[in-house]
């Protein structure tokens, strides 16, 4: 019976390792599991974030390119409307010359004009509309000529005799001499306007 016994003792040992050994199987094997999900997770999770991080960069240059495009097409149209604008004062120009108010103001674009010339032997050359007043204005002054010019526009040129200065008061004149500023207020007062 001692033979049984062991035998049987034997068996159990063998049964008891095995299934400690098949534990200890499933055991790894769930941890192997365990970690190959945790792996896979990790890796499914670096490369959506990668892909979210490559996907919000591209939307991020497309909306910076999209961004510059708007800022060029409203650049664009603030510069045709100023180029509208500043057309239409040109168109106005041969109108408000004849005007009263302009042949008014005529002689004081002569005076600052003339502070050009230092006093200086001068020819102050106009259109046919403006000749008139600018000789009434300088009655006063024998060293100055008022010559008709019909290529001169609405306004004046006054010349030092020896051409060292030429002074262009043209109404056309004086609108570029402003145009810079001009544009620079225009625009605000768009922007003002749109709010």
């Amino acid at each position: 019976m001692a033979l049984t016994d062991l035998i049987a003792r034997l068996e159990q040992d063998a049964d008891t390792q095995v299934e400690a050994i098949t534990r200890q199987a499933d055991a790894d094997v769930l941890a192997i599991r365990s970690a190959a999900a945790q792996a896979a997770a990790a890796s499914t999770a670096n490369h959506l974030a990668q892909r979210r991080a490559e996907r919000q960069a591209a939307q991020e240059r497309e909306l910076a390119h999209a961004r510059r495009l708007a800022r060029t097409r409203e650049l664009e149209a603030q510069h045709a409307l100023l180029g509208c604008i500043l057309d239409r004062a040109r168109d106005q120009m041969s109108k408000e010359a004849a005007s009263p108010q302009y042949m008014a103001v005529l002689p004081r674009h002569l005076e600052e004009a003339l502070s050009h010339l230092e006093g200086l032997a001068a020819q102050v050359r106009c259109g046919p509309s403006a000749a008139a007043v600018l000789r009434s204005a300088v009655s006063a002054r024998p060293s100055l000529d008022v010559v008709v010019d019909e290529a001169i526009g609405p306004g004046l040129v006054a010349e030092a005799a020896d051409g060292s200065v030429i002074v262009d008061n043209t109404l056309a004149a004086r609108l570029a001499r402003r145009e810079t500023r001009l544009a620079v207020e225009l625009l605000a007062e768009v922007g003002r306007a749109r709010g």
